[in-house]
């Protein structure tokens, strides 16, 4: 264990909104896509579905990659909720194989990372 918090974009202010927790002012957080626009600049994206392809990191849960507003429809679905809990799961899988891919790459260590920290 590293003692960070790693999140990408938005994520951390709608779960600090909906859990009613200062996760920032707490934690030793990282936007990981702050890092990652900082350590490849230029990107043509800098969507998570986007690294996912880059990196041939696959998920069977998709839809939702498109629309967001569906996936919080689903979640007040009893019937379909199950599809949003795999569909997280996977964005959560996911993410920590990206950033151990792209740390190992990039040579990334705490020094840099309580430089960019919240």
């Amino acid at each position: 264990m590293d003692g960070f918090i790693y999140f990408y974009g938005p994520d951390i202010g709608m779960l600090e909104k909906n859990t009613g927790l200062d996760i920032r002012n707490n934690y030793r957080c990282i936007n990981l896509l702050k890092v990652f626009r900082d350590i490849m600049p230029g990107m043509d994206s800098y969507k998570l579905s986007y690294f996912e392809e880059m990196f041939e990191i696959k998920r069977t849960q998709k839809q939702y990659k498109t629309n967001i507003f569906k996936l919080v429809e689903d979640w007040h679905n009893p019937y379909k909720k199950q599809k949003v809990l795999k569909y997280n799961y996977e964005d959560v899988v996911n993410l920590v194989r990206l950033k151990n891919e792209i740390f190992r790459l990039y040579g990334i260590g705490d020094e840099y990372l309580e430089w960019v920290r919240m």
